[in-house]
């Protein structure tokens, strides 16, 4: 949605492998986790993964920075 394109397999891999390090370095820390997952959005719902949403979190940044996201080219 945010490219209004499906991603290419080359861009999907680089996307996902990237999400798995997140995973692992949020497991590695979980304040780190904490910290992404909550600021500045506020406390995460009760029951939530905040591992996985801290990696989701740095997903949706990479995405929303992309200079395709910005401009039409």
């Amino acid at each position: 949605l945010c490219l209004n394109r499906p991603p290419s397999d080359e861009e999907l891999s680089h996307l996902t492998g990237f999400y798995q390090k997140a995973i692992e370095r949020f497991k590695a820390d979980p304040e780190k986790a904490k910290n992404v997952a909550t600021k500045p959005l506020g406390m995460l719902p009760e029951g939530s993964d905040v591992t996985e949403l801290a990696a989701l979190t740095m997903v949706g940044n990479v995405l929303l920075n992309l200079d395709e996201m910005l401009m039409k080219r």
